[in-house]
């Protein structure tokens, strides 16, 4: 969810009035940041809320290392009780601007899936990635039913005999579906961040039985990680590429906005994930993983058509600040 806080005027002097009566003030998040790869965390208050790949919460220098309004409102306010610094840091530049025609991408596994026979965690699986599937078959001749699952965490996509039926959310308290008549159950489920404090510290993810249909317990499960270094191989994943050039290295900012749900690559650094459902619509790519000369941005997606183009903007685009 959103994860910004006051704007830069209301922020400044609200440190205005801190330093006017002499209280000690530490800047809690100073320069923003991103949470690359898979390592966004999630709040759960109540409501189980991803937190978003980016971590710029509105930080006097953003995640790109640039000064925003606040760290000049921040300084000016400073200034009036303490020396600062002669020197301040260079303005925000646009980053390159460009379109990227993509290309749907299919593959054979590169690796061993290691299919366990039983319906596991993530941790039954010592599974570092994000996605797992889990697999049975339904009762002979099953006409068609409710599905309940104990617990999903943290999002399922449930398909029979191949087609995709439904989602079940952890965040909307999902843990019902109707399915229609068939054989084969599958359902593929992403951990979504996890949880740092509390009694959810160190919670198993995955689908947290027991799993029925029409109250029926269902046995005999597979579970397959699914690594996203294969994504061109899962046949619930929709994997497309496309390749650019860069005359020198640079900071860039990927618009994600109007695409469903997944992971990006650019080259072999992972990005992180995007999710129409915000509210976050750029992913920042840091220059260390461009390289001079030729470069490749790869699209993971899950619930949509794979995009046909991916598009650079100049700068970034991290929604509302409220949710």
């Amino acid at each position: 969810g959103p994860h910004h806080t006051t704007d830069a005027a209301t922020a400044a002097a609200e440190l205005d009035a801190l330093l006017a009566a002499g209280a000690s003030v530490n800047i809690y998040m100073f320069h923003g940041g991103t949470n690359f790869g898979t390592t966004n965390g999630a709040n759960d208050k109540g409501r189980y809320l991803p937190i978003t790949t980016s971590y710029d919460y509105d930080a006097p220098l953003d995640e790109a290392g640039d000064p925003t309004a606040k760290f000049h409102a921040f300084r000016d306010v400073i200034a009036k009780y303490a020396p600062v610094p002669a020197e301040t840091p260079a303005p925000a530049a646009a980053r390159p601007a460009f379109a990227v025609e993509l290309s749907p991408v299919r593959l054979e596994s590169s690796t061993d899936a290691a299919t366990v026979d039983a319906l596991a965690t993530f941790e039954d699986l010592g599974h570092t990635g994000t996605l797992l599937r889990c697999e049975t078959d339904l009762p002979d001749g099953f006409a068609g039913g409710v599905l309940s699952v104990g617990e999903v965490r943290d999002q399922a996509w449930v398909s029979v005999d191949g087609v995709r039926v439904g989602t079940l959310s952890r965040t909307r308290h999902e843990h019902t579906l109707r399915l229609p008549p068939g054989r084969r159950l599958s359902i593929l489920v992403e951990e979504q961040g996890r949880v740092n404090y509390d009694d959810r510290l160190g919670e198993a993810k995955g689908l947290i039985g027991p799993v029925t249909v029409e109250g029926i317990v269902l046995t005999d499960w597979q579970t397959t990680p699914v690594h996203l270094a294969d994504a061109a191989a899962a046949s619930e994943l929709l994997v497309a590429s496309g390749t650019f050039h860069l005359d020198a290295i640079s900071d860039l900012f990927l618009d994600t906005t109007g695409w469903g749900k997944g992971y990006v690559f650019v080259g072999d650094f992972l990005l992180g994930r995007y999710w129409s459902n915000g509210p976050q619509q750029t992913l920042y790519v840091p220059a260390p993983a461009t390289r001079t000369g030729t470069n490749t941005v790869t699209v993971v997606e899950i619930e949509q058509p794979t995009p046909a183009v991916a598009g650079f903007v100049a700068t970034a685009s991290l929604g509302p600040l409220h949710e």
